[in-house]
């Protein structure tokens, strides 16, 4: 998975972030991805130390092998096709690219 964070303010695509998308322990909401804390004790606790305010229904994803982009201009993304807000299926062409700029 690939964080992409875009803004007209900032003047387009950065790439922030990737990892591997852990699965849970068990299936919720008809997927095995979303952790609460019943599944990682401790996970929501923490999240809300770094500032989150979602509450005790709280769900995260958890990743395993993070890796983050080294300088500014490592992590701006040019022609990488059209994104909505949201999770996006990316295409063969955009995994690729986004593979050369941060392997994971």
């Amino acid at each position: 998975m690939w964080l992409v964070w875009g803004s007209q303010a900032d003047g387009g695509l950065r790439l922030l972030g990737a990892g591997i998308l852990l699965a849970a322990p068990r299936t919720l909401y008809g997927t095995n991805l979303l952790w609460t804390d019943i599944d990682c004790p401790g996970i929501r606790e923490e999240a809300e130390r770094l500032g989150y305010g979602g509450g005790p229904a709280a769900s995260f994803l958890r990743l395993n092998r993070v890796v983050f982009p080294v300088g500014q201009e490592t992590s701006r993304l040019e022609n990488i096709g059209a994104l909505r807000p949201g999770l996006n299926l990316a295409t063969e062409d955009m995994a690729n690219r986004l593979s050369q700029m941060l392997r994971v």
